[in-house]
């Protein structure tokens, strides 16, 4: 049995991610819009802002050949064939799975 303070705690829990939902969509159109802008800036510029500073990194983004892809592929596979066939094994953790109202 879930007393009343859980109940109320898992409320505010569903609230919040509510928030984080709406927050995250805000911050990636904020960043879609600033990056191009920033973009020319040289790694570890600084901007200051009223309540904090920014620093601009370079980040590498990676495009492997299809040798690697495949490699992946095969390694995907082998593992769902060890969960399978019992030869993985696993540990079961608890977590909240949170869908909002619609």
């Amino acid at each position: 049995m879930i007393n009343q303070q859980t109940k109320d705690l898992i409320n505010k829990l569903a609230e919040l991610r509510i928030k984080e939902k709406e927050i995250a969509a805000e911050i990636k159109a904020i960043v879609a819009e600033v990056t191009p802008t920033v973009s020319d800036l040289d790694s570890g510029a600084q901007l200051e802002v009223e309540s904090g500073t920014f620093t601009i990194q370079k980040r590498r983004v990676w495009t492997y050949p299809a040798y690697v892809n495949m490699a992946e592929d095969v390694f995907k596979e082998a593992k769902e064939k060890a969960q399978a066939t019992g030869d993985a094994e696993y540990t079961e953790n608890t977590s909240l799975v949170f869908k909002a109202n619609e």
